[in-house]
């Protein structure tokens, strides 16, 4: 989990339509989430963990900080899941997957390199939502 020390955050939105990024400095480190509304909610565009802030809560503790963000606002979010490099990984896929799934986002479309995914704001298991 990251400490407090050096740690600066950012949030920016825009009249009418939400975008924005989320920026923290973290250990002269800049970790980010850029993000856009869409008609059904908002899109996450980039999420940026540098090598040294990798595997150590950090980007768990970024996307939790937009989902209460999101949840303020009502908005489901949207991401496509698609490991960084050129080339097919299904493993570095499938770590990615179940990265999202364990914060609550559903496959909605699966390719073999990428992953289209959703976190619906109301978590209402009657719901079965598409």
């Amino acid at each position: 989990m990251p400490r407090n020390t050096g740690h600066q955050g950012q949030t920016l939105c825009h009249l009418g339509s939400m975008s924005g990024e989320l920026a923290w400095s973290i250990n002269d480190e800049t970790v980010e989430l850029k993000f856009t509304e869409i008609d059904k909610g908002l899109k996450i565009d980039k999420i940026i963990i540098p090598a040294s802030c990798r595997n150590k809560g950090i980007g768990t503790h970024l996307l939790q900080h937009f989902i209460q963000l999101a949840s303020i606002y009502n908005k489901d979010i949207y991401v496509i899941a698609r490991p960084l490099g050129g080339r097919t990984n299904p493993e570095r896929l499938n770590r990615l997957v179940r990265f999202y799934q364990q914060l609550g986002f559903k496959k909605l479309e699966e390719g073999i390199s990428i992953c289209h995914m959703v976190r619906y704001h109301s978590h209402d298991p009657h719901k079965n939502r598409k």
